[in-house]
């Protein structure tokens, strides 16, 4: 037999480690851990999102606007692509592990239930599959439209640079892409209501006091982040934004 050379992994704990992660239990807590880590990032979004409520100066210019031109600033080029990493590993992660969890269901039990009891599970926990491949596809989009302009660039505001705040006032004026949007975050809110609560469950949180706890506490934090994301859609549609 060849030993294995100094500080190098022995095939076999490479062999164990895969068998962990890709079965059944492994591929929930990599999706409890990459859902949580998703749920962060949505979270620092929303954050900045919510910069466009800002008044505008008195010259005319906005502070969203500022705060669009920093993120693709020179100095904050590190941290840009750091999080598009993480957002790259996480989502792909998280895909891949809840396909591979669907799939290990499914070989499990070849042939359906005659009849299904839905008595123990809820709409949220039974569409999973559903709402998380629309929150993809809205993904998709979302960067198509305000990252990758596909549908245009943003014009030139008042000091030569990109005016994002008129960007995406503009977009969202147009009722279906306002009501695509609202409708978009309205699902993934729902997503993360099962999510984040059978993420907590997976980690250990569970039994007579923590499981309702959890439950509850997905609702608040799915409803918090959708309606963090609506807001800016809904105010514009009422009139609330310059354009």
């Amino acid at each position: 037999m060849s030993a294995a050379a100094p500080g190098a992994v022995a095939p076999g704990v490479l062999n164990n480690l895969w068998k962990g992660l890709t079965s059944s239990l492994g591929a929930k807590l990599v999706m409890a851990i990459t859902g949580l880590g998703f749920y962060a990032w949505l979270c620092f979004h929303m954050i900045g999102n919510l910069e466009i409520f800002h008044a505008a100066r008195p010259d005319g210019t906005f502070f969203f606007n500022d705060y669009a031109h920093f993120l693709h600033s020179a100095e904050f080029a590190p941290a840009l692509w750091a999080s598009r990493a993480f957002l790259v590993v996480v989502v792909g992660l998280h895909v891949l592990s809840g396909v591979r969890l669907w799939w290990l269901n499914r070989k499990a039990r070849p042939v359906g239930y005659r009849a299904r009891s839905w008595r123990q599970a809820s709409l949220a926990s039974r569409t999973m599959i559903v709402t998380g491949a629309l929150a993809a596809l809205f993904i998709v989009g979302h960067l198509a439209h305000f990252t990758w302009d596909w549908f245009g660039e943003a014009p030139a505001g008042m000091d030569g640079r990109p005016d994002v705040y008129l960007m995406v006032v503009e977009g969202f004026h147009d009722p279906l892409v306002a009501g695509a949007y609202i409708a978009a975050m309205l699902v993934i809110g729902f997503h993360l209501w099962h999510a984040v609560w059978s993420a907590l469950q997976t980690l250990g949180l569970n039994g007579p006091t923590w499981t309702p706890f959890a439950k509850r506490l997905g609702f608040v934090l799915g409803a918090v982040l959708a309606l963090g994301f609506t807001l800016v859609p809904l105010v514009v549609l009422l009139g609330g934004f310059e354009g």
